[in-house]
């Protein structure tokens, strides 16, 4: 029920309605069926921000350990492996995607593109 609760608006909207409803009547009805629909808006904006926030601080630590891994002589597809193996998410994650579509065949510039 929660992961259906989660990804159905309608059914997070009639949810809400129900509380609001239990609670505060008529006024908290419609108070409660637009908190259903605003609330996992926020939460993923919010989670967005965090991830945005914590790339930003990987990011300087991954693109040194590229540049060394790259005057250490490794060419750029395995400095991107030691990237994802070695950074943590969201920096890795990104990484690792760029590999996985490289594998599959799509060129190194498209797949940094997607990512």
């Amino acid at each position: 029920m929660g992961r259906k609760l989660a990804r159905n608006p309608g059914l997070r909207a009639l949810v809400g309605a129900v509380v609001g409803w239990t609670l505060a009547q008529s006024w908290g009805m419609i108070a409660g069926a637009g908190a259903a629909l605003l609330f996992p808006v926020w939460i993923s904006a919010r989670k967005q921000r965090h991830q945005q926030a914590k790339l930003e601080l990987q990011l300087l630590d991954g693109l040194t350990l590229m540049q060394g891994a790259l005057q250490a002589g490794f060419n750029l597809y395995q400095a991107l492996e030691l990237v994802a193996r070695e950074m943590e998410p969201p920096l890795a994650a990104i990484c690792s995607r760029i590999i996985s579509e490289v594998q599959l065949g799509v060129p190194m510039d498209i797949a940094w593109e997607r990512a």
